[in-house]
């Protein structure tokens, strides 16, 4: 029920991305917020723009198809305006596990490549369930192969992205290929215990812009993405939260505040989402 709410509230307030996944499983609660909202007369449905996402467990050709039929129809929708594949990385098929394991604490992974089910994820698309296609955790390698092997490009890449995390050089590199990118936790919340590093919404550099352009840390954050072309994916249940998430649109950062801020990813690694079976994302740590 919080999440149905959630979603009807930040529509009416002015939302009109949506952004969902199979995995999380609250996709007939964020479907119910959605059809609350149209039939309240906030929007019709073309005002929307509706994201979900292929889950690891479903990667092979013969169930992707009925894996956005489940997602449509959790969410009630005919179709959704963009299908993203949530990781680059298959796992085994085996009943309702969404994390299967083998005996030794191991992922049960599959070898189906994902060139093959990003061709098959185009047929939704002529199919008029998915209007378009991208991706989410990819790293250039990932980008790269893909591109290469199937001379289609992702319209777009969802990553983690706040000034915790540099990922300068992956932004750079979607651009170069005219590829979206999305910012998933740009809040940063949490805190990296390796690095002692602060809560991100509690650093003074982030305190102390806040407090001159009479902002929340929130905001300061989430404007550090919008100026740099990136769209951002803030998450919360809470009314006002939702509301002041918006109101990032009548003021600008300046080049020394992003310069500052820039500067908190210099020696540090604060990325939040590192899965045991994204090999590549602990590669990544040790780097930092």
């Amino acid at each position: 029920m919080e999440v149905r709410a959630a979603v009807k509230t930040a529509i009416r307030v002015g939302y009109r991305h949506i952004d969902c996944a199979a995995v999380y499983k609250n996709e007939k609660e964020v479907g119910e917020g959605i059809a609350d909202a149209i039939r309240s007369g906030f929007v019709v449905r073309s005002d929307l723009w509706i994201t979900s996402k292929l889950w690891n467990t479903n990667h092979h050709p013969s169930r992707v198809k009925p894996a956005i039929k489940q997602t449509l129809h959790d969410l009630r929708l005919d179709y959704i305006d963009l299908y993203l594949i949530h990781w680059p990385i298959s796992f085994q098929s085996i009943g309702n596990e969404t994390h299967p394991r083998k005996m030794d604490g191991s992922f049960e992974l599959d070898d189906t490549p994902l060139e093959d089910t990003w061709m098959v994820m185009q047929n939704l698309v002529k199919e008029g369930l998915v209007r378009t296609l991208g991706v989410s955790n990819f790293r250039e390698d990932h980008v790269d192969t893909l591109i290469a092997k199937t001379k289609i490009i992702p319209c777009v890449n969802q990553i983690e992205n706040h000034p915790y995390v540099d990922e300068r050089k992956l932004i750079q590199h979607c651009m170069g290929y005219g590829i979206q990118v999305q910012a998933y936790s740009p809040l940063g919340m949490g805190r990296n215990l390796k690095n002692k590093q602060s809560i991100l919404l509690e650093n003074d550099r982030v305190l102390e812009i806040a407090h001159r352009l009479r902002r929340d840390p929130a905001q300061i954050l989430l404007r550090w993405n919008l100026q740099k072309g990136i769209v951002v994916l803030p998450k919360s249940v809470h009314p006002d939260r939702i509301q002041t998430n918006l109101q990032i649109y009548d003021f600008e950062l300046t080049t020394n505040d992003i310069f500052h801020l820039d500067g908190l990813m210099r020696g540090l690694n604060g990325r939040l989402l590192r899965p045991d079976y994204a090999k590549w994302l602990s590669d990544l740590n040790e780097k930092d």
